[in-house]
């Protein structure tokens, strides 16, 4: 059986990134192989207070349900010990070296490390619609050498990618679209409403706070804000959340109000309604900057989106090139109405979505994706 070690974002706190890991991990021992998750947690990632309350659930988290390796890894060094068949890198924005915690570690996660005989490939990784800083091209292009084949995310990530490398590029889905076994936890101590709208925010937006208020009307249920960053208008807040838990909770909501990512593939992949809120660039946006501000000081109505179609317009100019993973998965799942483009209605969101259809749609992407890891690793 052959040995694959797989290494990702996976020792922060964020429901996306421990949920991608724990499902590549399943997916590839149900195809058959001996998987195992380089622990890998150099100071530039594993930053925070480990003994909140939210840090410790996830730390039991990744003990119960990861195939963590025994050794904890914190630089290359050590990195270069490990011995596999196959290494993989992948999912989620691993290839973001914007981002400072991606860039300084940009050997191990474009796999500069391990046996010369070991099979390399990424599946499903992404740049963040950002494009590679271009002082780096020389270096991604000559690590991208040794990789036996390259699987993107999104089409900005394929284009990206192509930047540095004549390598064939596929397209595949996250993970966690794979996956169709998660963890839960019993949830019954949360004191939770009957009924309830779940939001989960990455950014507290006066488009998503707009979002959220039009909902809350729509089915005028109470509000419930899982996560840490607060979405303004939440009736409850839970902040210290498992991942199985945080499942849970979308699972039982009547509709989930989110702008982030996974957000929306688990409010798909637990069948629920709900609205996808596109983020927006903060600082080229003047709109966007001046309602944070009154809002952060307590005029509570400051979400309000300008009535002037062209200040509105103005607003949602300002799109961050992260919903290009949003809106791709949306195209791809049929949903693209669900992404909220400040619509004169919303009464749709009340309505319930045919997944019949949406999961037939998402199969087809699935399987493609399952055959990519079956071509590459088990050459069939």
């Amino acid at each position: 059986m052959k040995k694959v070690m797989v290494i990702t974002f996976h020792s922060v706190p964020n429901y996306g990134a421990v949920l991608q890991a724990y499902a590549l991990c399943n997916v590839l021992r149900q195809i058959g192989f001996d998987v195992h998750l380089i622990d890998y947690q150099p100071k530039s990632i594993s930053k925070g207070d480990s003994d909140s309350p939210l840090h410790k659930k996830f730390a039991d988290f990744r003990k119960k349900h990861l195939p963590l390796t025994p050794q904890v890894f914190t630089n290359l060094n050590q990195l270069n010990g490990v011995d596999a068949d196959v290494l993989v890198c992948g999912s989620d924005q691993i290839w973001n070296f914007a981002k400072s915690k991606a860039r300084k570690n940009m050997d191990a996660f474009l796999l500069n490390f391990g046996p010369d005989s070991a099979i390399r490939i990424s599946y499903a990784a992404s740049t963040g619609g950002v494009g590679f800083p271009k002082e780096y091209h020389d270096k991604i292009s000559e690590c991208l050498a040794s990789f036996q084949n390259i699987s993107v995310r999104e089409r900005t990530s394929l284009k990206d990618v192509g930047e540095v490398t004549d390598k064939s590029i596929d397209i595949t889905v996250d993970p966690t679209v794979l996956c169709d076994d998660y963890p839960e936890a019993d949830i019954t101590c949360y004191e939770l409403p009957e009924k309830y709208i779940v939001t989960y925010c990455l950014q507290a937006s006066p488009v998503f706070l707009d979002a959220v208020h039009r909902v809350k009307t729509l089915y005028n249920l109470p509000v419930v804000n899982i996560g840490d960053t607060a979405a303004g208008l939440a009736d409850k807040s839970l902040t210290s959340l498992g991942p199985d838990e945080w499942i849970c909770l979308l699972r039982q909501s009547e509709c989930v109000v989110t702008n982030s990512f996974h957000g929306t593939v688990f409010s798909i992949k637990v069948k629920k309604n709900f609205l996808s809120v596109p983020l927006l660039r903060k600082k080229k946006n003047k709109i966007y900057g001046l309602q944070e501000k009154l809002y952060r000081k307590g005029y509570r109505k400051a979400w309000c989106l300008p009535g002037n179609s062209i200040m509105r317009n103005r607003l949602f100019a300002n799109w961050s090139s992260k919903n290009d993973r949003i809106s791709s998965f949306l195209r791809l799942s049929g949903l693209n109405s669900r992404l909220y483009d400040y619509p004169d209605s919303i009464d749709f969101v009340g309505r319930p979505i045919d997944y019949d259809n949406v999961m037939q749609k998402i199969k087809y992407e699935k399987d493609e994706s399952i055959r990519f890891l079956h071509k590459v690793l088990k050459g069939n």
